[in-house]
């Protein structure tokens, strides 16, 4: 008798301007794959996109983006999004192309408002009777993982759980993810543990196939690392386990319809897990990989082979590595490997503002590769300022611009305004910056300062709201007189994202996002995807 499969599902709320999937799925069904369990794909946002017939095509984004005025990107986009508005406002609800679906007066901070309107009526209830629950009941799989990688995910993937519960579903119900991981003790309410069986914290490869052969022989689950669940009515946490380097797996991108995903298409891929940093007082990311943030580097050449494998599966040959700061040591091996098998691609990431970026040669070398575009956090232009955030990178911003376009490669900058310890000086030179060397950057973004759960930021005091139990940011008063407040750091932010719109509104434009960096000849061998990409 052929055992039950796994299904591993990705809940609606994820952004709908990524142009590709979320890594963490693929990554989970290549490893059980690999541990020989049948596991299967569904990723309902792309589902929900595909069922209401809503999508920005790839030729009217790359005509807004020929003459990226802010009336020529506005208009493709909002036509979407009117379409969505429309779909959820009879639900008293409104659905967002980058915020996802939520009721009005519904908080993603607190659990007792997630527990509330996840009871509610959802204009995604006919999609989940028609295409969710028809594949679990052909399927019938032992484990239902649902991966929740954002606050909007939270209301959504509940309501999925109902659903799955009264409809009959009796496997194991599953939940992990970035957010799981960090807000994990205030998610052990015996409601949710009425509704799930268990949730997984940091990685969940070793923990999900361990359950999975646990269920096959009815084994007790105490020694299934990474675990919360209930046994006897009690919430039990298990041994914490990092994912061993040796263990890292190639991803699986089968039944995931890459055609569907809006913009210009890729495929992500990963060449380190976590951060080699990872000390940034404001940055939580890292938090979620625990071992201090940073598991390791892969095998540069297992990550070519990964190019290789979703290029022959897709016909797509751009890539989006998701790691939070590209490696010299896997790039360097990694364009070697692709410029002497002449693999012909192209492919962007993130990236501190580390000193090896300024070797010519170096820049040169990945260019040819096909690094199109790197993704830069550069937060503030003001040194001495800058050195509060911890970032321990070098201070010649504006001689790595320079390189990077000198080799082809264009740049996305993060700024971080209102940090604790500076001000509004800081934010203007440093949009002052950005603005002289416009010719240098390729978009932007403006972010206030949010006091991150798992991060210990100096001359601030947080003020604690129990109704707002699953918050990832804590809310803040200063604790010296020079810090400004919220308000004000939200103001602040505001009036200079007002100056950008004005001058570069393509820096902001979530439309242009979806075009850039990749070229015109990369969006056609999109269009050229074979037929077996199905859900399942």
């Amino acid at each position: 008798m052929k055992n039950p499969p796994v299904f591993l599902l990705f809940p609606p709320g994820w952004i709908y301007t990524t142009g590709g999937s979320n890594l963490a799925l693929p990554l989970l069904k290549g490893y059980l794959e690999a541990s020989g369990i049948e596991t299967y794909l569904f990723d309902l946002n792309i589902g929900l996109s595909d069922y209401f017939k809503i999508k920005i095509s790839n030729c009217k984004i790359e005509s807004a983006c020929e003459i990226p005025s802010l009336e020529n990107l506005n208009k493709p986009y909002y036509l979407s999004q009117d379409k969505m508005s429309a779909i959820a406002k009879p639900y008293g609800a409104t659905w967002d192309i980058q915020l996802g679906f939520n009721y009005d007066g519904c908080s993603f901070s607190s659990s007792d408002e997630i527990r509330k309107f996840s009871e509610f009526n959802s204009p995604f209830d006919s999609y989940y009777d028609e295409e969710l629950i028809n594949q679990v009941e052909k399927l019938n799989p032992s484990i239902i993982g649902i991966s929740v990688c954002s606050a909007a995910q939270l209301l959504t993937t509940f309501q999925i759980v109902r659903i799955l519960k009264r409809t009959g579903y009796s496997g194991k119900i599953i939940l992990g993810g970035n957010i799981i991981t960090r807000l994990e003790k205030s998610f052990l309410k015996d409601w949710v543990f009425e509704l799930i069986d268990g949730i997984v914290v940091f990685q969940g490869e070793i923990a999900l196939s361990s359950l999975y052969f646990a269920l096959q022989i009815g084994k007790e689950l105490d020694y299934i690392p990474n675990l919360i669940w209930k046994k006897k009515g009690e919430i039990k946490k298990n041994k914490i386990e990092y994912l061993p380097q040796k263990d890292f797996g190639r991803p699986s991108y089968v039944n995931l319809s890459f055609k569907s995903y809006w913009g210009i298409n890729y495929i992500p891929v990963l060449g380190s897990r976590g951060c080699y940093y990872g000390k940034c007082t404001f940055c939580s990311i890292p938090f979620a990989y625990g071992n201090n943030g940073f598991l390791g580097h892969d095998n540069p050449l297992s990550v070519y082979d990964d190019m290789v494998n979703g290029f022959d599966l897709s016909g797509i040959n751009n890539y989006k590595f998701m790691e939070e700061a590209l490696h010299p040591a896997i790039l360097r091996k990694l364009s070697d490997k692709i410029i002497s098998e002449n693999f012909d691609c192209e492919f962007e990431g993130y990236a501190r503002l580390d000193s090896f970026w300024q070797d010519e040669k170096f820049l040169q070398n990945i260019s040819k590769a096909g690094l199109r575009k790197v993704y830069l956090g550069l937060e503030l232009i003001t040194s001495d300022k800058r050195g509060l955030l911890n970032k321990s990178d070098s201070n010649k911003a504006l001689e790595m611009l320079k390189k990077f376009s000198d080799a082809g490669i264009k740049t996305h900058i993060f700024t971080l305004f209102g940090y604790p310890g500076t001000g509004i000086e800081e934010a203007v030179n440093t949009i002052e910056f950005v603005l002289q060397n416009k010719n240098l950057i390729d978009t932007l973004d403006i972010f206030p300062f949010y006091y991150a759960k798992h991060t210990k930021v100096p001359f601030i005091d947080i003020i604690n709201n129990k109704a707002e139990d699953w918050a990832l940011e804590h809310k803040y008063m200063p604790a010296i007189e020079e810090v400004l407040t919220m308000a004000q750091t939200s103001e602040l932010c505001y009036q200079l994202e007002d100056i950008i719109w004005n001058e570069i509104p393509k820096w902001l434009h979530p439309i242009y996002r979806l075009y850039s960096p990749w070229s015109t000849k990369e969006s056609n061998n999109n269009t050229v995807i074979k037929e077996q990409f199905t859900y399942v």
